[in-house]
C-alpha cells in the first residue's frame, strides 16, 4: 500500500521536471537596427532608420551626435519584446561654413547594445542659379529718397534679373542684369513724391530671375509720419491704440498707423491667440503692451514677435481615426485642455500658442476611442527655442503606455483650417518687440 502511495507522487515531480525544462528563461534586451550608414546631401537633409528589440526584456535606447549640425527625433524610446520604433535624422546645413563633405557619428545606446552609425553630409553648391535677397521691404520716410536691397546667387549658373513695378513714383539703378556664380548685385531704389497728396503710398517689386521669383513690398511717407507693425507669427495680431479703431494684421503682413508729425510717443496693446471655426479660443494668448519713445525714429518698423518661452502647434493627420480631446503641457502647471478636432485628411493644421517646456507632452484622443497618442518635447519633436518657433506633430497612431485621468476636455470642435504664411523677413533698421508674460 505504501508503494500504491509513493507512485502517484513520483509521477506529479516527473511531470513538473519535464514542464519546468521545457519552460523557455527571458532573454536579456537586445538591441537591432536596420542602418549601417546614414546619407544625405543639399536636397537629402532627413532620413530615418529602426530600432528593434529581439530580446525579451524591456529595451531602453538612446540616439544622439555630438555634433550641433545633426538634430535626432525619436532618440529616446522604450521598447518591449519585438516592438519597433523609427528615428529620425535631420542635418542642419546653415551650420556648415563652406561647401563640402561633412561626417560624424549618430551614437544609438541601449542595454542591449550599443551601435555607431556614420554621417556623411555631400554638401554641394546646386547645379543652377539661385536667387537669395538680404530683406523683403524697403520702407522710405518722408525725408528719405533712396534705399537699397542686395541680390545675391547662390547657385552654380549665372543668374539673369529683371526688375518690374506699377508704380509710377519708383525707379531702379538697374532693371534688367546677370550676377555671376557666388556675387551679388546691389539695387538702388529711388523715389518721386512730384504730385503726390500726402499720406502712406504702397507698391510692390516683383523680381523675375532665372533662378526663382521673389516680391518686395515698398512703403512711402508723403508729407506723413508713419509708424508700421509687422506680424511674423502665426496667428492674426489685434492692435489697439487710444487713436484708431482697432485693426487686424494677418501673419507675414503689416499695418501704418499714420500722423501728421512725430508724435514723441506711441502706446499700442496687441494681443493674438488661436481659434476654433466657431470662435472659441485655443492656446494661450499673447499680449504685448508699452509705451514706445519714438521721438528719435524715423517712421520706424516694428516686428511683433513671440519670445521662445512659447511655441505655436501645427498637426498633420494621416491615420484612419480623427484626434481630439488635446491636453498640452499634460502633468504640468500650465496643462490647457483644449476641444477641437484635427481630420484625418493630410492637410496641415495652425492650432494655438503654448507654453515651450524641455518636458512638454502633448496628447490627443483617437476619435472614437480610449487611445491616446503622445508626442513629447525631445523625442518625437524638438524645441529650436527660437523666438517664433513652430513645430508640426506627425500623427503615426502609435498609442501612449499613459492614459490621461482628470482630463477636462468633454467635447470636441471642429477646428478653423488656416494656411500658414512665412515670417516676415526683417526690414533694415527694424525694431523687435517682445510678448510680454
Amino acid at each position: 500500500m505504501k508503494t500504491l502511495k509513493i507512485i502517484p507522487g513520483l509521477i506529479f515531480l516527473l511531470t513538473l521536471g519535464l514542464l519546468s525544462s521545457c519552460t523557455k528563461p527571458n532573454r536579456p534586451a537586445e538591441l537591432s537596427i536596420d542602418a549601417q550608414t546614414l546619407e544625405f546631401d543639399s536636397s537629402v537633409l532627413s532620413r530615418s532608420f529602426n530600432v528593434v528589440n529581439i530580446g525579451d526584456d524591456l529595451l531602453v535606447v538612446e540616439a544622439y551626435s555630438d555634433e550641433n549640425w545633426v538634430s535626432v527625433i525619436g532618440g529616446k524610446v522604450s521598447l518591449s519584446n519585438a516592438a519597433t520604433s523609427l528615428i529620425n535624422v535631420q542635418i542642419h546645413p546653415e551650420f556648415f561654413q563652406e561647401y563640402g563633405v561633412y561626417t560624424a557619428d549618430l551614437y544609438v545606446n541601449s542595454n542591449g547594445g550599443n551601435f555607431i552609425v556614420p554621417l556623411v553630409v555631400y554638401y554641394s553648391q546646386s547645379a543652377s542659379a539661385i536667387l537669395a535677397l538680404d530683406l523683403d521691404y524697403l520702407k522710405f520716410s518722408t525725408n528719405s529718397l533712396q534705399n537699397y536691397f542686395t541680390l545675391y546667387n547662390d547657385g552654380s549658373e549665372d543668374l539673369n534679373f529683371l526688375l518690374q513695378t506699377e508704380a509710377s513714383w519708383i525707379q531702379f539703378s538697374q532693371e534688367i542684369g546677370t550676377i555671376a556664380i557666388n556675387n551679388e548685385q546691389k539695387i538702388y531704389v529711388n523715389v518721386d513724391r512730384t504730385a503726390l497728396l500726402p499720406g502712406i503710398y504702397s507698391a510692390e517689386i516683383n523680381i523675375t530671375t532665372s533662378g526663382g521669383n521673389a516680391i518686395l513690398d515698398v512703403d512711402m511717407d508723403v508729407e506723413v509720419y508713419s509708424i508700421t507693425f509687422f506680424n511674423p507669427v502665426y496667428t492674426a495680431i489685434e492692435i489697439k491704440t487710444s487713436r484708431y479703431d482697432p485693426i487686424v494684421v494677418d501673419p507675414g503682413e503689416r499695418y501704418s498707423f499714420v500722423f501728421n508729425n512725430n508724435p514723441s510717443s506711441f502706446r499700442y496693446s496687441a494681443n493674438t491667440i488661436g481659434e476654433t471655426a466657431e470662435g472659441n479660443p485655443l492656446g494661450v494668448r499673447i499680449n504685448w503692451e508699452e509705451t514706445i519713445d519714438v521721438s528719435d525714429f524715423d517712421s520706424p518698423t516694428f516686428n511683433l514677435n513671440v519670445s521662445s518661452d512659447y511655441f505655436f502647434m501645427a498637426v498633420k493627420n494621416t491615420g484612419n481615426y480623427n484626434l481630439e480631446m488635446w491636453s498640452v503641457n499634460y502633468g504640468n502647471d500650465f496643462q490647457i485642455d483644449d476641444d477641437f478636432n484635427i481630420p484625418n485628411d493630410g492637410i496641415e493644421y495652425g492650432v494655438a500658442y503654448y507654453e515651450a517646456f524641455e518636458d512638454t507632452d502633448i496628447y490627443a484622443r483617437l476619435s472614437g476611442t480610449s487611445d491616446d497618442v503622445k508626442w513629447s518635447q525631445g523625442v518625437e519633436f524638438v524645441f529650436p527655442w527660437t523666438e517664433n518657433q513652430y513645430i508640426l506633430l506627425s500623427n503615426n497612431f502609435k498609442k501612449s503606455a499613459v492614459i490621461r485621468t482628470g482630463m477636462k476636455s468633454t467635447s470636441a470642435q471642429q477646428l478653423k483650417v488656416k494656411a500658414f504664411n512665412k515670417s516676415a523677413e526683417k526690414s533694415k533698421g527694424s525694431i523687435d518687440l517682445y510678448n510680454k508674460k
